[in-house]
């Protein structure tokens, strides 16, 4: 039986860095590129749909907060986590915000990248399980 391999969506406006990423995903996953946000965004209403989205912060014309902005206030695309990349010494306002599960500082060691991308998924699929226990169960969880 054939397993098929997760989807990744790689966004970022700087060429050389786009196939630098691929070239760290394209073993282990399913990846397409896109150039810039509003890319991303239509390669999503076609039908693309990605367990994960690396993006860069800095882009032209949709930019990496807009994109997860984006993909926040929509039901088709608000459970696709994001890893943003930022600068050296870049601060966002809104770190936590939305998809947003983790932040990667360029210039980044591909080897980390990949074990980021790798334990973000490895988290969604334990969140994604359904729970043994309905809303109404009177069983609850602390975190303690």
């Amino acid at each position: 039986m054939m397993m098929t391999k997760p989807t990744l969506l790689l966004v970022d406006d700087n060429d050389a860095l786009l196939r630098l990423l691929k070239s760290i995903f394209d073993k282990q996953y399913s990846v397409f590129t896109a150039g810039d946000g509003v890319e991303a965004i239509h390669l999503l209403s076609k039908g693309i749909r990605p367990r994960l989205i690396l993006c860069d912060v800095q882009m032209q014309n949709i930019d990496g907060m807009e994109l997860v902005s984006f993909l926040s206030t929509s039901r088709l695309y608000r459970d696709i986590p994001v890893i943003l990349l930022t600068e050296a010494g870049q601060t966002l306002e809104t770190p936590g915000a939305g998809n947003v599960a983790r932040i990667v500082q360029k210039p980044f060691d591909p080897v980390h990248l990949l074990e980021t991308v790798n334990g973000v998924l490895a988290q969604t699929v334990v969140t994604r399980r359904p729970s043994m226990f309905t809303a109404g169960s009177f069983f609850t969880t602390s975190k303690s």
